[in-house]
């Protein structure tokens, strides 16, 4: 190797000029502007990320308008048990259908759904995670233009309650739980507009192990309508509601078909 060439390799190297030495302190100056804020803000950044995904998943969320939502008859839920794997679950990847059973005999006595959307967005606003079966879950338009995600539950304790030898001296309860949630954005959160109840004395007085709640199904002709579609003991019943420019949610009973 010559002296030439090994002045080449092992001289000293040329220092950094001003621009460069202004590069590399504006790279180390973003490279610890990012760490700072994702150590600042990555759990905020990260729940609005999941409070994101779960909301559309819940936005979106529709079964099909033959699909039970819950149901008390103990032959029927048996089948709705072994169709959704809610007799066999262990956890919300097994399925989204519980099981009613009797604390005493562990006898069976009725299936519902809680979507895991539902649970896990509520858990991250703070609404409180579903209590009851959820016979209506998906977005829906007043006439104002304001879009929410509307929630219904149907009261399980009111149910549960009635299948005691006693339950006569059960008091009108109530059958519906609505929410109405504002969504949530990129930069802002998702917020509960309004909680209401709804009763209805003929419902309420069902006997138990003689209701099924048919899923809920938005109005593709109405972007504020839904249905709710029940049978009871003597008949098959359908609720309209309509989701309000003041985030209520208004609910009529049609005449009910009796059952043949």
């Amino acid at each position: 190797m010559t002296d030439h060439a090994h002045a080449l390799i092992c001289g000293p190297q040329p220092s950094l000029s001003i621009g460069g030495k202004m590069k590399s302190l504006t790279t180390l100056l973003i490279v610890g502007v990012l760490m700072t804020c994702s150590w600042k803000f990555g759990p905020e950044i990260r729940k609005q990320v999941k409070t994101l995904y779960w909301q559309r998943a819940c936005t979106n969320f529709a079964l099909e308008d033959d699909w039970v939502a819950y149901e008390e008859d103990a032959i029927a839920a048996g089948e709705l048990a072994k169709v959704t794997g809610a007799d066999r679950k262990n956890s919300w990847n097994d399925s989204e259908y519980f099981t009613i059973t009797d604390g005493a005999s562990s006898k069976l006595l009725g299936c519902y759904l809680v979507p895991r959307c539902a649970t896990e967005l509520q858990s991250l606003i703070g609404g409180g995670a579903p209590s009851g079966p959820v016979v209506f879950l998906h977005s829906r338009r007043a006439k104002n233009g304001a879009s929410r995600l509307v929630q219904v539950e149907l009261s399980l304790i009111g149910r549960t309650l009635r299948k005691d030898a006693d339950a006569k001296n059960v008091a009108d309860d109530q059958v519906l739980k609505i929410q109405v949630i504002k969504p949530a954005g990129l930069f802002s959160d998702a917020q509960l507009q309004k909680t209401s109840g709804w009763w209805h004395r003929g419902l309420s007085e069902t006997p138990f192990g003689k209701l099924r709640v048919f899923a809920g199904q938005p109005d593709l002709a109405d972007d504020s309508h839904f249905t709710i579609v029940y049978h009871d003991e003597l008949a098959h019943g359908t609720l309209d509601c309509w989701l309000q420019a003041d985030d209520s949610v208004r609910v009529e009973m049609r005449d009910p078909l009796k059952l043949q």
